[in-house]
């Protein structure tokens, strides 16, 4: 079965194929925007036969230097079609390279936090803006 560290390696394997977007399966030290860091964890057993069910977020922050440009920016990461999709990037490869039995994203609005302003990390004096985006991974054992 597959750890949390791969199918976080996973996603950020989805997330590299946006080009411009840098792709993290960690929390980094520094930020250097436009990054998305995608973030795993256990959720529940999906069935009596062991099949599990993770939780994942993809924290999307972009650099504010132009307020107007960051919010375009981010809007074509959280849009549900084009070459900056995040969610056709994760669709157009599901399984995760094999991981998982699929992957899927919240409903934009169900699960997804709205593009924000956001001091990171809190008290650095920094400000990005900044999206939560959220989803689910069904692993087969």
């Amino acid at each position: 079965m597959a750890t949390l560290a791969q199918l976080a390696a996973g996603l950020q394997t989805r997330l590299a194929t946006i080009s411009g977007l840098r792709a993290e399966d960690y929390w980094p030290s520094s930020l250097n925007p436009p990054v998305g860091i995608a973030l795993v964890w256990p959720m529940q057993r999906a069935t009596l036969g062991g099949d599990r069910i993770y939780g994942f977020i993809i924290e999307l922050i972009v650099s504010v230097a132009d307020v107007e440009r960051a919010q375009a920016s981010i809007y074509g990461y959280m849009d549900v079609s084009g070459t900056n999709s995040i969610l056709a990037a994760i669709e157009a490869g599901d399984t995760l390279g094999g991981l998982a039995a699929f992957t899927q994203t919240d409903e934009p609005g169900q699960g997804w936090a709205r593009p924000e302003l956001r001091e990171i990390p809190p008290g650095s004096g920094k400000v990005y803006m900044a999206a939560t985006l959220t989803g689910s991974i069904w692993v087969a054992i």
